[in-house]
C-alpha cells in the first residue's frame, strides 16, 4: 500500500508541479485582466480553470499527507523498537519529518478546500464572493508562512552542518607529483627486487666459491628491496585513503550547499505565495480594487517560477543520476574502498547503451540503482568503523579514523543523535551487524533533498 502510495504521488508531482508553477501564475494574469477590465466572460472563464487548479493540488495534498502519515507510523514504530543507535535517529528523524510533512499536506489541502469554495462563488457569481476570497486568502496566506519558515529553517540548520564540516582539520593531502614520486620510487625498489632475485638464481646455478661471496650481499639486497616496497606501499595506501578522505569530505560540503540553496529557494517562493494570498485578503477587503494591479499576477509568478525552478532542478539531477548508473558505471570507482569494503566485493556492472540510460532516467518513479550518496557513504563508514570491521585490513591510521569520526558527528550522527555516550557510539561502530543501520544513517545525512 505505502509503495503504490508512493508511486501514485510521484506520478502526481509531475502535473502538480506544472499547475503550481505555470497554470496557477498564468491564471493569476487573467484574472487580474478579467478585473482590471471588468470582462465578466474572462472572470468566469478564469475562474473555472483556478477551480480544477485547487482541485488537482487539493488531492495532491491529500494522496501526499496519507503516504506520509502511513510512513511516519512506520518509522516512529521503528525507532520504538530500537531505542537508540543509528538504526534509532535514521526511524526517529524520518518519523519527525514525516509526521510534519503529512500536517502540512492537510493544511493544505484546507487551503486549496478554501480555493475552490473561492473560485466557485466567482463562477456561481454569488453574494459571499468577497468572504470566500478573503477565507482563500488567509489560507493561502497562512500556508505560504508556514511553508516558507519551515524551508529558511531548514537552510539555517543546513547552514550550521556546512560549518560543522568546514571547519573539520583533515589530514595532509598528497599532491600528484608526490604520488606520482612514490608510485615511481616502488617501481624502482619493485625492479631492484627482480634483479636481487635473478641474481640469485644465477647463484643457485653456480657451483663455483666465487659466487658463495655474493650471497650475503644478495639476501641482503633481497631483504632491503622488500622491506622498501612494503613501506612505500603502505606510504601509497595511506596517501591514497587521505585523498578519498578529503574527496569524500569536499561531496558532503557540496551536498549541503546545494540543499541549502534547493530550501532558500523553496522558501523565497513560498514567503512568495504566502503575500500573494495576503494581497487576496486585502483586495476582497477593497471590493477587488488590489485585482486590478499586477501585484497579486506578479506574487504569483514569482512564488510558482522560483518553486518550478526547484522541482526543474531536483528533477533533473534525479535523471541524470538514473543515466550515469547504468551508462557510467566506471563514474563510481573513485569511491571504491577495495579490500575496506564490507562483505563480498561489488562485481563491475556493464554499461548501457545510451538509449537504454535514456529510458531509465526518464523513469521518474525509481531512485537510481546506485548513487554517489550512498558510495560516499560506505567511504566515510569504512574510515570511521573500527577494526572489528575490517578484520586483517584494520585502519592503522589513526588521524584518518578520528577525521571520519568528526564528519559523523557534523553530519548528526554522533553519540548525542543516536542516545548513546562516547564510548557506546564508537562500539556501534565496530559492530557488525549494525553496518547497514550506519550506511542508511550517513547516506540520509548526506541527502541534499
Amino acid at each position: 500500500m505505502t509503495s503504490a502510495l508512493d508511486r501514485a504521488k510521484k506520478s502526481f508531482e509531475q502535473l502538480d508541479t506544472w499547475t503550481k508553477g505555470v497554470h496557477t501564475p498564468v491564471n493569476a494574469g487573467f484574472t487580474q485582466q478579467a478585473s482590471a477590465t471588468s470582462d465578466a466572460a474572462l472572470k468566469h472563464a478564469a475562474a473555472a480553470s483556478g477551480t480544477s487548479a485547487a482541485s488537482e493540488n487539493a488531492a495532491m495534498e491529500v494522496l501526499a499527507g496519507a503516504s506520509s502519515g502511513i510512513e511516519a507510523s512506520r518509522a516512529r514504530e521503528e525507532a520504538r523498537k530500537h531505542g537508540q543507535g543509528a538504526a534509532f535517529h535514521t526511524a526517529n528523524k524520518k518519523a519527525n519529518t514525516k509526521t510534519a510533512d503529512a500536517a502540512v499536506s492537510a493544511g493544505s489541502a484546507a487551503s486549496y478546500s478554501m480555493a475552490i469554495a473561492k473560485e466557485a462563488t466567482k463562477i456561481q457569481q454569488a453574494v459571499g464572493e468577497a468572504a470566500a476570497s478573503a477565507a482563500s486568502g488567509v489560507g493561502t496566506g497562512a500556508m505560504g508562512v508556514l511553508k516558507g519558515s519551515r524551508a529558511a529553517f531548514r537552510t539555517a540548520t543546513t547552514a550550521k552542518k556546512y560549518h560543522e564540516l568546514k571547519k573539520i582539520e583533515l589530514p595532509a593531502k598528497t599532491g600528484p607529483e608526490e604520488m606520482a614520486g612514490m608510485r615511481q620510487e616502488l617501481e624502482n625498489a619493485t625492479q631492484a627486487l627482480d634483479q636481487a632475485y635473478m641474481a640469485l638464481d644465477t647463484y643457485m646455478a653456480d657451483e663455483g666459491e666465487a659466487a658463495l661471496e655474493h650471497l650475503a650481499t644478495i639476501v641482503e639486497t633481497v631483504f632491503e628491496a622488500s622491506t622498501k616496497i612494503e613501506r612505500i606501499a603502505e606510504e601509497i595506501q595511506r596517501a591514497e585513503r587521505r585523498n578519498l578522505l578529503h574527496a569524500v569530505h569536499e561531496f558532503a560540503l557540496k551536498k549541503q550547499l546545494r540543499k541549502g540553496a534547493k530550501q532558500t529557494l523553496t522558501a523565497g517562493g513560498e514567503l512568495a505565495k504566502g503575500a500573494g494570498g495576503i494581497v487576496g485578503i486585502v483586495s476582497a477587503a477593497t471590493g477587488g480594487a488590489l485585482m486590478a494591479t499586477p501585484a497579486g499576477w506578479a506574487l504569483a509568478a514569482a512564488g510558482g517560477g522560483l518553486i518550478l525552478g526547484v522541482a526543474f532542478w531536483k528533477g533533473l539531477r534525479a535523471a541524470t543520476n538514473r543515466y550515469n548508473a547504468v551508462r557510467h558505471p566506471e563514474l563510481h570507482d573513485k569511491w571504491d574502498l577495495g579490500e575496506l569494503e564490507p562483505g563480498e566485493p561489488t562485481p563491475k556492472k556493464e554499461a548501457s547503451s545510451r538509449g537504454q540510460a535514456l529510458k531509465e532516467s526518464l523513469k521518474f518513479w525509481k531512485k537510481a540503482e546506485k548513487s554517489e550518496r550512498e558510495a560516499a557513504a560506505h567511504v566515510i563508514y569504512a574510515f570511521a568503523a573500527g577494526d572489528e570491521i575490517h578484520g586483517e585490513h584494520a585502519i592503522k591510521d589513526v588521524e584518518l579514523r578520528r577525521t571520519a569520526r568528526e564528519m559523523l558527528i557534523a553530519l548528526k550522527a554522533g553519540p548525542a543523535d543516536h542516545k548513546l555516550k562516547r564510548g557506546e557510539w564508537e562500539e556501534s561502530l565496530n559492530d557488525p551487524e549494525k553496518t547497514a543501520a550506519w550506511i542508511k544513517e550517513i547516506t540520509e545525512a548526506l541527502s541534499s533533498a
